[in-house]
């Protein structure tokens, strides 16, 4: 019965999917245009779905595996006080789609 499990254990992880590494990372920084300042906790919709929020250095990152589909999609930064700002991906990214990794900091605009 152990046998069966040790196989069973090793066949899974010497899979492919488990071992293979992401192929593209986009990441970068999310700051207040008018000050320079990190912006913590804006939320990051990739389409119309929460992804995450920027952490305490205002950092976010997207990591997208060798199952995703490589296509357009949006990158939405929402942040109360502040612009929303929208960034497809990968025309306002990059050119070399889909690269293994892009930097793009992000600006956003305080509302009056």
């Amino acid at each position: 019965m152990f046998a069966g499990c040790a196989l069973s254990l090793l066949t899974l992880a010497c899979s492919n999917e488990l071992l293979d590494p992401p192929v593209y990372y986009l990441g970068g920084k999310v700051v207040d245009a008018a000050t320079g300042s990190p912006l913590v906790a804006v939320e990051v919709y990739i389409d119309s779905s929460l992804y995450m929020t920027t952490d305490d250095s205002g950092a976010y990152s997207v990591v997208m595996g060798r199952g995703d589909e490589f296509t357009r999609f949006s990158l939405t930064f929402v942040k109360a006080g502040y612009e929303t700002v929208e960034l497809v991906v990968p025309d306002e990214v990059s050119s070399d789609w889909p690269p293994t990794t892009s930097r793009k900091d992000i600006l956003l605009t305080p509302t009056p």
